[in-house]
């Protein structure tokens, strides 16, 4: 019986360099670049994402590395570009500026303008309509560029592939909604977190590898759900859908993100200076304060409308610190002990907690 051979992947003699949106331009409209070799998947990028990403070159900031692949075409006796990885980002910003130069450009499909939400001066905007130094921005912008040589076959291109999607981490809930989102719940949920960031380091609420895993802008999407929808139990599935049914719009966005913020301020007003090292440090009982005092104020799953909140009852940061000490001490009722101990994020043992904090501050 023969038995397979194996091939050793040959030394990746890489070239690295720096090229302007300006030069794949130029390669696609000359026919020397291939946007949709065999092992590239389709374009399947929304319009959120597309938008994201214009705004992301305007700004000048880094988008990942593209690898491309020199290839030579035997029939024409020239050289290609074959794009390895990176097919989606080359082919919205083509598309964005000169839809022309794509032989198999769809209206439907390809055509998209930025967002307000992500840049509200290019807003709906083709680039034509854009101001010459914007233009040029996009036109210039450089973007890091991997070229495997002509030696690497589509074999190799695949082991590539699979060292690249096997040396890192397995990727997270929030890891891979922020790969697939770019719209507005998402955009919110990602500043609205940035903002506490200092407070999430002081209070002890996330550790470093937490933050850089995105479990605060997990937290913080959650808690908008909550302010929206109402007090609810959590599960990843719910978080998605969330991100996905409001990707386009947001109704409200702007008042419950005022509302975020001000019950941030309100927390650290009454006790933030003793988060850290308490039991309101932990991520289950810091979301139920957050959800108590919000309640309190506006009420969860209230209309986002321009009204003001309500006063919290006297002796709120009192009860509070006194809750803390008894939460830490585990001096509770049995039920919240339970539902503390689970850390679960069931509404039933969420509503439990919720209640007994919110009882208590009511109390006074």
């Amino acid at each position: 019986m023969k038995t397979a051979e194996w091939r050793v992947m040959p030394p990746a003699n890489i070239t690295r360099s720096i090229f302007r949106v300006a030069d794949f331009l130029s390669w696609q409209r000359s026919g020397q670049l291939e946007l949709s070799p065999a092992f590239q998947r389709r374009s399947v990028w929304s319009p959120s994402q597309k938008s994201y990403l214009i705004d992301t070159v305007v700004r000048g900031l880094p988008i990942p590395i593209i690898f491309i692949r020199d290839t030579i075409d035997l029939d024409a006796r020239a050289s290609r570009r074959e794009t390895v990885d990176g097919q989606q980002r080359l082919r919205t910003l083509i598309s964005f500026v000169d839809p022309s130069a794509l032989a198999d450009f769809d209206e439907s499909r390809d055509r998209f303008t930025v967002r307000s939400i992500h840049n509200s001066e290019i807003a709906g905007k083709p680039f034509e309509r854009l101001s010459p130094d914007v233009q040029k921005a996009i036109l210039g912008y450089e973007i890091s560029t991997h070229i495997l040589p002509l030696t690497f076959e589509d074999r190799d291109v695949l082991q590539l592939f699979a060292r690249m999607n096997s040396t890192g981490q397995k990727l997270n809930p929030q890891e891979l909604r922020n790969a697939q989102f770019a719209g507005t719940f998402k955009t919110f949920a990602y500043e609205l977190s940035t903002e506490q960031l200092d407070r999430w380091r002081d209070w002890g609420i996330f550790s470093e590898d937490q933050i850089a895993r995105m479990r605060e802008v997990d937290f913080v999407s959650d808690i908008l759900i909550n302010i929206a929808e109402g007090l609810s139990g959590k599960t990843q599935g719910r978080i998605d859908k969330y991100y996905e049914s409001h990707d386009v719009e947001w109704p409200g966005a702007e008042q419950y993100a005022a509302r975020f913020r001000h019950t941030m301020e309100t927390i650290s007003k009454h006790v933030g200076h003793a988060i850290r090292g308490s039991a309101w440090s932990s991520e289950v009982n810091f979301f139920t304060l957050f959800a108590v005092i919000h309640d309190l104020e506006w009420g969860l799953g209230s209309a986002p409308d321009e009204s003001r909140p309500s006063k919290l009852p006297r002796g709120t940061s009192e009860t509070l610190s006194e809750l803390a000490i008894r939460l830490k001490r585990g001096t509770v009722p049995a039920d919240v002990l339970d539902a503390m101990q689970r850390a679960s994020a069931d509404l039933g043992r969420r509503k439990t907690r919720f209640d007994f904090v919110r009882d208590a501050i009511q109390a006074n």
